[in-house]
């Protein structure tokens, strides 16, 4: 993808500023790196669903499970996320709701690939809290806005230059699948039988219609 302009500056009060744009060979050998963290990707919505797979594609080829979330109408995103992770039951506060996430992603080694909340939303919030967890790989998508919380973000434009094009076709036929919400409790349950703890958070009253 073709790399756009140097993203401005947002410091600010209770901002963080954001690392420089980078190019999708640099967002490509990112992924491969198993680094903990943290990434915002920012292109056109119809580059969102490319980068996505793309992404998954490569976390795998890490050993890392993956979990592609999407936005639906009147459903938290990670209520659809901490299914996939297994997890019954959430907190409504923020900060509990992102301590139980990240911690059965970490048992499960399972990266999130998701679009970035809206602001002034719930889930907004609870990526806010994620994004501070240093035990989380999380790559969040968006057409325009950026968060003012710490991370790395990559600007990319709407076309895939020629090496990009082919760097994107990359796969492995070794790779494990996408993570789902069988696998994951077989996963976190492997790694910690202690991790019903989640049956004991509260029940969100939003999520009782779904």
């Amino acid at each position: 993808m073709t790399l756009s302009v140097t993203l401005p500056s947002l410091s600010g009060p209770g901002s963080t500023p954001q690392i420089a744009a980078r190019t999708f060979a640099e967002l490509d050998e990112r992924l491969l790196t198993q680094e903990l963290g943290v990434l915002v990707v920012r292109a056109p919505v119809e580059a969102h669903g490319p980068i996505g797979a793309h992404a998954s594609r490569r976390l795998r080829t890490t050993r890392w499970s993956t979990i592609n979330a999407t936005l639906r109408a009147g459903a938290p995103l990670f209520r659809e996320i901490a299914t996939h992770l297994g997890l019954e039951a959430l907190s409504c506060e923020p900060t509990l709701c992102a301590e139980a996430i990240a911690t059965a992603a970490a048992q499960a080694r399972a990266a999130i690939i998701a679009p970035l909340p809206q602001e002034k939303t719930w889930d907004r919030l609870v990526a806010g809290e994620l994004a501070r967890d240093p035990r989380v790989v999380i790559l969040f998508i968006t057409a325009d806005e950026l968060p003012d919380w710490e991370s790395t973000v990559f600007e990319l434009g709407r076309e895939l230059a020629g090496a990009d094009k082919l760097r994107d076709r990359g796969g492995s036929a070794r790779e494990p699948p996408d993570i789902g919400p069988s696998r994951a409790r077989g996963l976190v349950a492997a790694s910690s039988p202690r991790h019903s703890r989640s049956a004991s958070l509260v029940r969100s009253p939003q999520w009782r219609r779904a």
